[in-house]
């Protein structure tokens, strides 16, 4: 898990003290496995081809990203503080051919 970058508020504001900071976690899933269209199901049923939005990323999904993220003790104590997060599938020259990297930001 590393720091991803700044992202506006929904209301476009990007000031420091209110816009938002990303931190990315990476994982590789198979495309079309059962798997990767589980993760990309989101609160309503709905399966999303690259993004779930913020604030439809499943619970258990989101769950199963703190459960696995190893990481120092103040960055877990943020882990656990995040209310909404989204979900988004990108291709890293790393990852094998037939798989695609899934990328949490948080």
């Amino acid at each position: 898990m590393w720091p991803g970058g700044e992202l506006p508020t929904d209301d476009g504001n990007l000031t420091p003290d209110e816009r938002l900071i990303t931190f990315d976690w990476c994982t590789n899933l198979a495309d079309s496995s059962a798997e990767i269209n589980d993760v990309f199901t989101d609160i309503k049923g709905a399966c999303h081809q690259n993004t779930v939005p913020r604030g439809f990323l499943r619970p258990e999904v989101w769950g199963r990203v703190r459960g696995t993220a190893q990481v120092a003790a103040p960055f877990a104590e943020l882990l656990a503080k995040v209310e909404s997060s989204f979900l988004t599938k990108s291709m890293m020259p790393s990852a094998p051919p037939q798989a695609s990297t899934m990328v949490v930001s948080l």
